[in-house]
């Protein structure tokens, strides 16, 4: 990933909290014959050094968690189209595209079914306090069995927030009026975004 350092972001709390508050992943692994790719939510451990997820067992990716593969992990935040419009002087500018994005480098294995409905359960309460897994339900039972836990060992994380860092305040305040005066839910989302990491 190319990171101009107006752009890069290294400040473990905010990479953490990232991967926390956009969870759901894109998941690349160099198999023998081609790229596996799988989108999925994960989840950071408490000490920040794994991330958990599951698949199902026909999946791919199944094949390859008993060899320690090497893996990258995308996370995607935010993002939207900035037009030449947004600045005083329009003749002067290029449209471009703002994003935030951490990738993570690490290494995927199998986890030990045993976890698997413990694991699980946090993932659920993460995402929905108002609901808790019945394992004693059968039905929820076999699915279980359909799926395989795997935890990826994190080596490595970088984050690219490509927010206007490289513009003035009034430009970027200036951008930031234009996407909130937008119908879209991604410039909406862009805007807030920026308000929170350029204060």
């Amino acid at each position: 990933m190319y990171l101009p350092p107006s752009f890069t972001e290294s400040d473990p709390d905010k990479l953490y909290q990232f991967i926390v508050d956009y969870s759901f992943a894109t998941v690349i692994i160099n198999s023998q014959d081609e790229l596996e790719i799988a989108h999925l939510p994960l989840s950071l451990n408490a000490t920040k050094d794994k991330l958990f997820g599951h698949i199902a067992k026909p999946n791919p990716l199944a094949k390859l968690l008993q060899s320690n593969q090497k893996v990258k992990v995308i996370f995607h935040g935010p993002h939207g189209y900035i037009s030449p419009t947004f600045y005083p002087e329009p003749i002067d500018q290029v449209a471009t595209w703002n994003y935030a994005v951490v990738h993570v480098d690490g290494v995927i294995s199998q986890l030990n079914p045993e976890l698997l409905s413990s694991k699980l359960g946090e993932l659920q309460s993460q995402q929905d306090v108002t609901y808790s897994i019945d394992w004693s339900n059968p039905h929820i039972s076999r699915k279980l069995a359909g799926i395989i836990g795997f935890e990826i060992t994190i080596n490595k994380i970088i984050g690219k927030f490509k927010l206007s860092q490289n513009r003035t305040k009034d430009e970027q305040d200036n951008i930031i009026h234009h996407l909130e005066q937008s119908e879209d839910a991604n410039s909406l989302e862009l805007a807030s975004y920026m308000q929170k990491i350029l204060k």
